[in-house]
């Protein structure tokens, strides 16, 4: 952005020297130097921010075994002061390749502890991570019993709990996008006497922060509830849900 700023300031002189040499080549030589030099630079640092915020975020499909056609999660916070969170999430995952039947999850820290992984009949769940550095963490892989071919469809739960991980007056959940998803949601209830006051949503991509069009994704605050929508999130992008309690 400073770079920007000069190439700004730059044009100014660059300006004047060009209208005021007229007949006197190398004071417009001098004038033209500074206007391409700074619309060079402009025009760099614009293809800067468009490679960072919007190339990166592109995906093909054939480059993944799964897509997930719909991801619905809900944290439930069982007292006012979080101490006890229940988490589930129902995901409708459809294979892009013939018979695949697993894929790594991951994505979920907490500062406090985790509870016990469970999940529906006909998935099983192996786990891989269980903690990082001052952190909880799940990282595992779903692994079907039966394969899936390509086209098919499956749905599936998986829930476990969170202890001591919410406690805080200003608190968030991250989702990290592992697989494309065409559809995620997260709701949050909270208890009836310790309501949300405010609630934001912020999007990061290799731990930049990335602008997301409004019409991909919805946020609003209901009494007891937050709701969160997101559509087509790229793979790698992560949501980082805030609340105010």
């Amino acid at each position: 952005m400073r770079l920007t700023a000069v190439a700004l300031y730059l044009q100014i002189p660059g300006f004047v020297l060009v209208s005021r040499g007229v007949g006197d080549d190398w004071i417009s030589v001098l004038g033209l130097f500074l206007l391409i030099s700074s619309f060079s630079v402009i025009s760099f640092q614009v293809f800067n921010i468009y490679r960072d915020n919007y190339t990166d975020l592109q995906y093909d499909l054939e480059d993944y075994e799964f897509l997930v056609a719909e991801s619905d999660c809900e944290l439930k916070i069982l007292d006012r002061t979080g101490s006890r969170v229940l988490y589930r999430k129902t995901k409708v995952i459809t294979a892009l390749k013939d018979g695949e039947r697993s894929y790594t999850e991951r994505g979920i820290w907490s500062d406090g502890s985790m509870g016990e992984v469970r999940v529906s009949e006909g998935v099983r769940w192996e786990e891989k991570t269980e903690s990082s550095v001052n952190r909880s963490a799940k990282e595992g892989q779903i692994i079907f019993d039966v394969p899936l071919k390509k086209g098919e469809s499956r749905r599936f739960t998986v829930s476990w709990e969170f202890i001591n991980s919410f406690r805080e007056n200003i608190e968030h959940f991250t989702t990290q996008f592992t697989l494309p998803p065409k559809k995620y949601h997260l709701r949050v209830l909270f208890p009836e006497d310790r309501l949300p006051k405010d609630a934001w949503v912020d999007f990061t991509y290799r731990d930049r922060k990335i602008p997301i069009d409004e019409r991909y994704f919805k946020l609003s605050v209901s009494g007891s509830t937050i709701d969160l929508t997101v559509h087509y999130a790229p793979p790698g992008m992560k949501s980082i849900l805030t609340w105010l309690w």
